[in-house]
């Protein structure tokens, strides 16, 4: 569906504007549960869960690259790219 490419393609600027550790699109019906919510008519759920990982102690977000650096083993692989020159700000 359009609705989907469109929100795929935007996943990262999603995933900034909502202020969350990350952002899934996905086809088909959501499980059943809480933390859902019908957008439209049109079949857009918002499904909202737990993140994956290790919450990094830099940008305060969960993800499944913490623990993965020797040298930085409480951030995740983003801030140690900022850190490290290799990555924006």
């Amino acid at each position: 569906a359009a609705e989907e490419a469109l929100l795929a393609e935007a996943r990262e600027t999603l995933r900034e504007m909502l202020l969350v550790s990350s952002v899934r699109v996905e086809a088909g019906t959501p499980p059943p549960g809480e933390g859902r919510e019908r957008l439209s008519d049109r079949g857009v759920v918002l499904a909202v869960g737990r993140a994956a990982g290790e919450k990094c102690e830099r940008c305060w977000q969960y993800r499944e690259s913490v623990g993965g650096n020797e040298i930085h083993p409480t951030l995740c692989d983003e801030c140690i790219a900022v850190l490290e020159g290799d990555g924006g700000g």
